[in-house]
């Protein structure tokens, strides 16, 4: 089944889905996010922030501990391929444990990571940036 159907079977529509993905967001207090489609492609209704980003990287390793792990993998292998990371800052960055990065033409590169230092957790937020090599985050302790 495509996620698609599987929106349409359990929502209603993909508008449906994106309508809930909108209210839950904004009971984890990410008041400046709404959500216009489940694939994060490009809408001109579809916006958020980095402050947002922010609330739900807290909200992803406060809530879900026991899979954080996951995000810091350099790779893995799956149907004997292995796929690497996007997320360069988890190869290169000392401390870093990933989250998400994604380049859409419209936003440009984005990256939501955290790292450790010391007894500290940081969040680091980068959005629109125009090449990957310019999302360094400027960090955030939490």
């Amino acid at each position: 089944m495509t996620w698609l159907l599987f929106l349409q079977k359990h929502w209603g529509s993909e508008g449906m889905f994106a309508l809930q993905m909108t209210e839950r967001a904004r009971e984890l207090g990410m008041t400046s996010t709404t959500f216009k489609n489940a694939s994060g492609l490009p809408d001109s209704g579809q916006v958020t922030t980095a402050r947002d980003m922010v609330r739900l990287a807290v909200r992803v390793m406060d809530d879900f501990p026991q899979y954080y792990h996951y995000f810091g993998l350099q790779s893995f292998n799956f149907n004997g391929k292995t796929h690497k990371s996007h997320n360069r800052l988890v190869r290169n960055y000392p401390g870093a444990d990933g989250l998400k990065t994604g380049f859409i033409r419209a936003s440009g590169f984005n990256v939501a990571t955290t790292a450790t230092r010391g007894n500290r957790r940081l969040v680091g937020i980068v959005m629109g940036a125009l090449r990957p090599s310019r999302v360094m985050p400027i960090w955030r302790i939490c």
